[in-house]
């Protein structure tokens, strides 16, 4: 609090990244790096540092840059919690995919049925957009849960990269934000599209909660899942959204 208040917002940042780093160790590897300490008192400072770590960021957050980006860890560790709770989150929810069948979009298919739109990444970012206008306007919505499928798979089925996704995704949500005027955005904050809306939402200005599995949960090109920190999370939407262009023109993709 005394970092925030004096304006040091860089360092109270680095602290809530320290606490972050302290909330997921052992109490054995908190020992090795402090060996004053013995297990009992490293396992009450690691219980202390889970306790303290969502008020802290959230101090940090309302203060300084990343207000309109709120990352946050679900407590349970796998997809369904976190997809249950961004389609509870929001008035409507759009999935991108060129696949609708993985065991994803099913998933959030059955969870958001009623309030989700299907939009097959194969449509240019202008068919796309006026898609969900339509969609948002019959639902009388302003809220929005972005899912659709992981890099993993728009690799796999078309080749292209979590840039250009972010790109597609930028494009069409511009347009949906020039017409609907979105209050929020939620997201899943998978590798993919999610992602890339919560990347989106942060070039336009639009508050956005980005739900993760705990850990961070995220899943590679090549498939495998690897625990982020909250503090990567921030940087990968906020450098995604640095390299996003406006005024270009975003290529179709078709499935090889």
């Amino acid at each position: 609090q005394d970092q925030v208040d004096n304006d040091r917002l860089d360092a109270a940042q680095a602290t809530v990244d320290r606490v972050e780093g302290m909330s997921t160790m052992s109490p054995a590897e908190l020992v090795s790096v402090d060996p004053t300490l013995d297990e009992a008192k490293a396992a009450r400072l690691i219980d202390r540092a889970k306790n303290v770590l969502s008020r802290a960021r959230a101090m940090v957050d309302a203060e300084g840059g990343v207000s309109d980006v709120l990352v946050t860890e679900h407590p349970a560790s796998g997809y369904r919690e976190r997809t249950q709770h961004n389609a509870n989150s929001a008035e409507a929810t759009v999935a991108i995919a060129t696949d609708f069948e993985t065991a994803g979009e099913r998933l959030t298919a059955r969870l958001a049925a009623g309030k989700i739109v299907q939009i097959p990444i194969a449509n240019t970012p202008a068919s796309a957009a006026r898609k969900l206008i339509a969609h948002m306007q019959q639902l009388g919505a302003n809220s929005l849960n972005v899912a659709g499928n992981g890099i993993y798979t728009l690799t796999e089925k078309l080749g292209i990269t979590q840039a250009q996704v972010n790109q597609y995704v930028y494009d069409t949500l511009k347009v949906v934000h020039d017409t609907v005027k979105l209050a929020k955005i939620v997201t899943g904050g998978q590798t993919g599209v999610d992602i890339a809306g919560a990347i989106a939402a942060k070039r336009l200005g639009i508050p956005v909660d980005v739900t993760m599995p705990k850990g961070f949960l995220q899943r590679g090109a090549d498939g495998k899942d690897f625990t982020q920190t909250h503090a990567s999370v921030l940087k990968q939407t906020n450098d995604g959204a640095a390299a996003l262009v406006d005024g270009g023109k975003t290529k179709q993709y078709d499935v090889k």
